[in-house]
């Protein structure tokens, strides 16, 4: 009677796992490197690409050598430039010197080639939005790198709970098991492009540019800063990224630009350079609205100017991108709700094709460019935008603008779009403005402001700017 045959030991061990999406190189494609064991002397290790759905073999890698085991039982192999799309099925199988299959092993699944975002800062990137009927669907080529370092196809919550250990002390979120704009973002920018897109949450609610700072040095008891934790995500998803999300600075205080505008530039910069990527594209928001009780000028004023050294931040750093939340409502003190979360999301991507996919398409609103006095009397201003998609709104009255010298505000009797230039609101004051007057938009933490292009995309908050 004959003995039966031991079965063969064939395993993948590294290089791909369900869901996950590999970041794509300068060549429109992506390598995927994969090591696993074998105990059969002789074989080889194949690999073939086939359509997730239809099943069909993706040409040209229907099983294509990997490796040989070695004396240890190891094998390796590389499959080169896998084109951007997906989702495909990674099959692979040992075969003897004439071909024959002698074991396989478990297919892998909804595997994705695209690009790869960070989403960085605190509770509204985290995502505080509620998950009702205007919930954000999933699609198959949107993937998210979640918290437990697992791949898998990207539904809001976006993010599940933080699993790693972090030098923030008590008061921070680990998780909030609500809605983000990343999941809108994503979809957006793939419908626009045809690139899938893996999105790597590393958000914490509660968190102030300090704790996102580069560390000096290690936690001595092995914990992870904000900073380093954000590195190590990037690396385990794949190492390479298109570019960054940014939402953050509500807790933030100062009445200074400088004190928001200084490490935030610092904070760039770092990315920048610890990701080998000196020009990383790094989209960010300009903040929302907070609450404005009870009425405080210092507050109203704090927070402008940390409005302001966004705008700054945006002028003076090249390769970034500034997204305006002013005109979105909240459902809290702080927090925008499902719908304005989705519109964020929106013009995320609008600035990302902008900027990073070399598409011509509207996305910045108008931006500030300056401010003059049409005559002598100074009692009219005419302040220029640019950047506007068409023409500035045609709004009868537009809200928003305050003009004051040291003395204090001057009334405007009338703030309209100038009827001759698209590109100009002119400002009618009920007095003369005084020698050292300037303009203001959006002042304060709730302000009324309805300025925006023909593209419905609104003009950021700028504090006090002469008047030439």
């Amino acid at each position: 009677m004959s003995q039966p045959q031991p079965s063969v030991r064939f395993a993948l061990e590294t290089g791909a796992a369900d869901y996950q999406m590999f970041p794509r190189g300068s060549n429109n494609a992506a390598d995927m490197t994969l090591t696993g064991a074998a105990d059969e002397p002789g074989a080889a290790a194949e690999a073939r690409l086939v359509d997730q759905v239809t099943g069909e073999v993706i040409e040209p890698f229907d099983w294509q050598a990997l490796g040989r085991p070695d004396i240890t039982g190891r094998w390796s192999g590389t499959l080169r430039d896998i084109p951007v799309g997906g989702e495909y099925r990674l099959q692979l199988r040992l075969v003897d010197e004439t071909g024959k299959s002698l074991a396989a092993c478990p297919d892998i699944e909804h595997l994705l080639v695209g690009d790869l975002w960070m989403a960085a800062g605190q509770s509204n990137m985290m995502g505080r939005g509620r998950l009702g009927p205007e919930r954000e669907k999933g699609i198959p080529q949107v993937h998210v790198f979640d918290c437990d370092y697992r791949w898998r196809q990207a539904e809001e919550p976006i993010a599940g709970r933080v699993t790693d250990r972090l030098v923030l002390g008590e008061n921070w979120e680990r998780d909030s098991g609500s809605h983000s704009p990343c999941l809108r973002f994503a979809k957006d920018v793939y419908a626009a492009t045809g690139v899938p897109v893996g999105i790597v949450p590393t958000a914490i609610g509660g968190t102030t540019l300090s704790h996102w700072a580069r560390p000096v040095a290690p936690d001595p008891a092995g914990a992870l800063s904000l900073y380093k934790r954000a590195l190590k995500r990037v690396l385990g998803a794949g190492g390479c990224l298109a570019g960054m999300l940014w939402w953050q600075g509500e807790g933030e205080a100062g009445t200074d630009t400088r004190e928001y505008l200084v490490p935030f530039k610092k904070l760039i910069a770092d990315f920048r350079s610890d990701l080998g990527d000196p020009h990383l594209p790094f989209l960010f928001v300009q903040l929302q609205t907070t609450d404005a009780e009870p009425e405080d000028l210092v507050l109203d004023e704090c927070w402008t100017n940390k409005l302001e050294s966004q705008r700054l931040a945006e002028q003076q750093v090249p390769h970034t991108a500034m997204i305006v939340a002013i005109d979105q409502p909240r459902f809290d003190v702080h927090h925008v709700d499902t719908p304005g979360l989705n519109v964020i999301g929106a013009r995320f991507a609008l600035a990302a094709r902008a900027l990073v996919y070399g598409q011509e398409v509207a996305w910045s609103g108008p931006r500030f460019e300056g401010a003059s006095f049409t005559d002598d009397s100074r009692r009219q201003v005419s302040v220029r935008f640019h950047g506007f998609h068409d023409e500035i709104s045609s709004a009868t009255e537009i809200t928003g603008f305050q003009v004051a010298g040291e003395a204090g505000p001057v009334p405007i009797a009338s703030a309209v779009r100038d009827a001759e230039d698209p590109a100009v609101v002119l400002l009618t004051l009920n007095q003369p403005a005084p020698a050292d007057a300037c303009v203001c938009y959006g002042f304060g933490r709730n302000p009324e402001v309805n300025l925006a292009d023909a593209a419905g995309l609104p003009a950021p908050v700028f504090a006090a700017q002469p008047i030439c």
